[in-house]
């Protein structure tokens, strides 16, 4: 009897951390995060020409970005440094939101500030992951990132009033199959049964 508690309770607890210590991959550069993820959807702004004022919210590629300030779609030009010379969302503002219309388990998206300066974002996922970022000078920074904990939205802060987004993606990740979880709690529980045994043979 002990020992069925013993393996019942092994595999319920393999569960437990599986699901209360999710774990995010963060990564550093699209080729990786690329490998990682599919049925991409991608927003990149490339479509059009010149610039057109959005206002405080717009949709593109199922994602609703918001802002507390203005939204500018550029397309085509380079408005302010060399980076910027294919499409990119200008957002203008303190605070920012993306959601989607369901729930999504990979993101990422290139990020940086008008005038080659360097912009710092807070992010926080609404699965209650937060990440800071600082984009380099005079170029894009990357961010990538893939969760078996799924979420919807997210918000951003930025210290720079003029953050520029292109690449916006999001799409699948791989993530543990419960049946894998159950094969290595069957496993763990094993080793405890065995133990046992050898216990009560002595």
């Amino acid at each position: 009897m002990k020992i069925k508690k013993l393996a019942a309770s092994a595999i319920f607890g393999l569960f437990m951390v599986g699901i209360a210590h999710a774990t995010p991959i963060v990564y550093t550069s699209r080729a990786a995060w690329l490998a990682n993820t599919s049925a991409v959807t991608t927003a990149d702004f490339n479509a059009g020409s010149d610039q057109a004022y959005r206002g405080s919210s717009y949709d593109s590629s199922g994602i609703h970005f918001t802002t507390n300030g203005t939204i500018y779609s550029v397309y085509g030009i380079s408005y302010d440094a060399a980076y910027h010379s294919s499409g990119y969302l200008d957002m203008e503002g303190s605070t920012h939101g993306m959601s989607f219309g369901s729930a999504i388990n990979a993101l990422s998206f290139d990020f940086g500030a008008f005038y080659d300066n360097a912009v710092n974002l807070s992010i926080t996922l609404s699965n209650g992951l937060s990440f800071a970022l600082t984009s380099p000078s005079s170029s894009y920074g990357f961010f990538g990132i893939t969760s078996d904990t799924a979420f919807t939205s997210l918000s951003i802060t930025t210290n720079n009033s003029f953050t520029a987004f292109d690449n916006v993606s999001y799409g699948t990740a791989a993530v543990p199959e419960p049946a894998t979880l159950a094969l290595a709690g069957l496993g763990v529980a094993g080793v405890a049964m065995s133990r046992r045994r050898k216990r009560v043979a002595a």
